[in-house]
C-alpha cells in the first residue's frame, strides 16, 4: 500500500508539473513579450529570489523558497518554484549563436567584484550555460571567437567554460588552447581541465584513458565514482599503469565485476613493479564486499 502511494504521488507531481508547463506556455503565447538575450539573467534573479522583475511568475514563486522537507504536499507548492528556475536556462536552448554570444557579454557586465551578490550568482550560472550550449553550436569556432572578441580581463572566464566542455571531446583541443594561454594565466589555469578530459576519455574506454594521461602528463582521476562502460577493459588499464593510490575505485570497481580477473590482473602489477600496488587487495575486497556481502567476501579473500 504504501509502494502504491510513493507511486501515485509521483505520477501526480509529474502531472503538476506538465500542467503547469502548459499554462505558463499559454501566459506567454497570450500576450507576454518573447525573451530576449538581455532578458535572460534578469529572469534568472527573479526565479532565484532576486529584485529583478524582467518577466511575470506566480506570486507562490516571488515569495518563495522550495521547503526542504519532502513531502508531496510541499511539492505541490514548490512546483511554480522549481519551474520558473529552470525556465531561463530553456530560454537559451532556444537562441541562435549571435544571440548567445551577446548574452555571455552581458553577464561578464554582471559578474565584477561590485555587483550585489544574487546578480553576480545568476549572471554567473547564465554565462555558464550560454557558454556550453554556444560550444555545442559553433565547436572550436567558439574558442576563436573567445579569444578575439571577449574582453581581455574577462577572457580568462570564458575560456574556462569553454574549455571543460572541450576536453571531455577533444582532449588534444583542450590541451592546444590551455598551452597557448599557460604563459598569461599560470600552470593551474592550464590543468584545472584535466580531470573533464580524463571523465570524457574513461567512456571511450580503457585504452584512451591512458593515451590521455599520457598526453596531459597527468595522474589525475576523478574525485568521484567514475561511471566505466561496460566494456571498459580494467586488465588494460591497470597493468599498463604504474601502482597509483588513485587508482582504489577503479579496482574495486573492476573486483565488483569480475572478481578473479581482478585479483589475477592485481598479481600481475605487484610482480612486475617489485611489490608496489599491495593496496589494491583492500580496494579488490571493497568491491566484493559490496556485491556479495561480508561473509561471502572474506571467506574468497581468505581462500587466495
Amino acid at each position: 500500500m504504501k509502494s502504491r502511494v510513493s507511486i501515485l504521488a509521483v505520477a501526480a507531481a509529474g502531472c503538476l508539473i506538465g500542467f503547469l508547463g502548459v499554462r505558463l506556455s499559454a501566459s506567454s503565447k497570450a500576450g507576454v513579450p518573447a525573451t530576449g538575450p538581455a532578458q535572460v539573467i534578469a529572469k534568472t534573479n527573479t526565479a532565484a529570489g532576486g529584485n529583478a522583475s524582467t518577466f511575470d511568475s506566480p506570486a507562490s514563486a516571488d515569495a518563495r523558497v522550495p521547503d526542504k522537507r519532502h513531502t508531496f504536499t510541499n511539492l505541490l507548492k514548490d512546483a511554480p518554484v522549481i519551474f520558473e528556475r529552470k525556465k531561463p536556462y530553456k530560454d537559451l536552448e532556444r537562441m541562435d549563436a549571435g544571440q548567445l554570444k551577446t548574452v555571455i557579454v552581458e553577464c561578464l557586465q554582471q559578474v565584477g567584484p561590485d555587483a550585489a551578490m544574487p546578480d553576480r550568482q545568476a549572471a554567473s550560472g547564465v554565462m555558464g550555460t550560454a557558454v556550453r550550449e554556444l560550444y555545442k553550436r559553433e565547436g572550436d569556432k567558439a574558442l576563436e571567437w573567445a579569444a578575439a572578441e571577449v574582453p581581455e580581463a574577462q577572457r580568462s572566464a570564458v575560456l574556462s567554460e569553454l574549455l571543460v566542455a572541450v576536453a571531455k571531446d577533444s582532449p588534444d583541443t583542450m590541451k592546444e588552447w590551455a598551452d597557448r594561454y599557460r604563459g598569461q594565466y599560470g600552470d593551474q589555469w592550464a590543468e584545472r581541465f584535466n580531470t573533464a578530459a580524463v571523465v570524457g576519455a574513461i567512456e571511450r574506454g580503457a585504452a584512451e584513458l591512458l593515451r590521455v594521461r599520457e598526453l596531459l602528463g597527468t595522474r589525475t582521476m576523478p574525485f568521484s565514482t567514475p561511471d566505466f562502460p561496460d566494456d571498459f577493459d580494467f586488465h588494460l588499464f591497470i597493468t599498463k599503469s604504474k601502482p597509483d593510490f588513485g587508482f582504489q575505485e577503479v579496482v574495486a570497481q573492476w573486483a565488483a565485476r569480475d572478481k578473479e580477473a581482478a585479483w589475477n590482473g592485481v598479481k600481475e602489477v605487484i610482480s612486475n613493479n617489485e611489490g608496489s600496488g599491495a593496496t589494491y587487495f583492500g580496494a579488490m575486497f571493497r568491491g566484493v564486499l559490496a556485491m556479495e556481502g561480508d561473509e561471502k567476501a572474506s571467506s574468497w579473500l581468505a581462500a587466495k
